[in-house]
């Protein structure tokens, strides 16, 4: 498994100098670099994020198949093309016009984009940019994307399940404050009568004790008739 480079120059005299050169080494290296290259490109296959490299003109260098599936291409279609085909409208055009605006001090950008799904569905992605510098500037944007949008969907889930609860909290403290009203009513009655009746033993007088125990019976059985409303409502 060795591997010989064979040079031939031909000298002014007319003469053939033949030089063999054993590569084994570097093709090994050579070998070693390629398997490694198509582990990095197989990891790059199966994430499930998408994943693209364009240049400071916008023009893709490398698209895996999650990016290209998404746009209806393979990757090979993908790449050499401008990411601008690919902006679905004017916003998009103007946040990709602006990739002049990276600097070594904040190479990284993160961004929510919504898109329009085939079928008319917003389509959230969660798109993190990082810029890699030459001397001129920016040289090239490595990109991942990652769906979010089931994500967005449980956020506004949540959003809207909090709203309901803060509007049935509202509506129980409401009902609390009317109940502690209601009650209070015969439980003042109750307390007012009771008072009535014990300076008028303490006076000795008796005359008005039947009216003010039907008050107190009345107010009683308002109280109970509330306490069975609410355990029925609680049912």
């Amino acid at each position: 498994d060795r591997w010989i480079r064979g040079e031939s120059h031909v000298a002014e005299t007319g003469d053939i100098v033949a030089l063999r050169v054993d590569v084994a080494e570097v093709k090994r290296a050579e070998a070693a670099l390629e398997a490694r290259r198509r582990e990095y490109f197989s990891l790059l296959q199966i994430l499930p994020d998408m994943i693209l490299r364009f240049d400071r003109n916008l023009v893709i260098r490398f698209a895996n198949d999650k990016f290209a599936s998404r746009v209806g291409m393979c990757a090979e279609e993908v790449i050499g093309r401008s990411l601008a085909e690919f902006a679905n409208n004017p916003e998009q055009r103007a946040q990709l016009a602006q990739v002049t605006r990276y600097t070594r001090e904040e190479p990284v950008r993160s961004q929510e984009i919504c898109t329009e799904g085939p079928n008319g569905e917003e389509i959230w992605v969660l798109w993190t940019a990082v810029a890699i510098f030459d001397e001129e500037g920016v040289a090239e944007v490595v990109s991942v994307g990652r769906d979010i949008t089931e994500a967005k969907r449980q956020q506004r889930q949540v959003e809207a399940q909090t709203s309901e609860l803060r509007r049935k909290n509202e509506a129980l403290d409401q009902f609390t404050a009317t109940v502690s009203h209601d009650l209070k009513a015969p439980l003042r009655h109750l307390s007012m009568f009771a008072e009535m009746i014990s300076e008028d033993l303490h006076r000795g007088e008796f005359e008005e004790l039947p009216h003010y125990a039907d008050h107190v019976r009345k107010s009683a059985a308002r109280m109970r008739r509330i306490i069975d409303s609410l355990l029925e409502f609680s049912q």
